[in-house]
């Protein structure tokens, strides 16, 4: 193991009842991220986000899937179909199939997902539970 391994236990000594998130986040820093395709994730306001998914070739909504399952959102690319009518002299834009994964945190859900101009866009919204609401503890006196 080297110095740059990341420990929960080392960093959050002082947290209570955080092992999942700790969990997920140590195995995150573990884990080599593919590059394909390139995406944005994008904040807007304090309760929603948007990723971007860079995707141009894949034209069909049935050459895209996007589920959720167990706090992973899973975005999967597979081409129907190679359009050999075509006579390529070059092909740069990649076709290839691919599979991306998301960990979201408990209290983010997927609310829609829309594919125009070769970017896939995602909306996530981070719902925030009245018992997680920040409050006022009355004092007594």
């Amino acid at each position: 193991m080297n110095d740059y391994t990341f420990r929960s236990s080392n960093f959050f000594p002082f947290t209570v009842g955080f092992d999942r998130p700790l969990k997920v986040l140590e195995a995150l820093t573990n884990v080599k991220a593919p590059s394909y395709p390139p995406y944005n994730i994008i904040k807007i306001g304090d309760e929603n986000y948007t990723i971007e998914l860079a995707i141009a070739g894949f034209n069909s909504k049935d050459e895209v899937d996007v589920s959720v399952k167990d706090n992973v959102l899973y975005v999967v690319g597979s081409k129907v179909a190679v359009d050999d009518s075509v006579d390529y002299l070059y092909q740069g834009i990649a076709a290839r199939d691919f599979r991306r994964e998301f960990t979201l945190a408990d209290n983010v859900e997927v609310t829609g997902a829309e594919l125009k101009d070769g970017i896939l866009t995602i909306s996530l919204h981070r719902r925030i539970p009245e018992e997680m609401k920040p409050r006022q503890i009355p004092v007594i006196k």
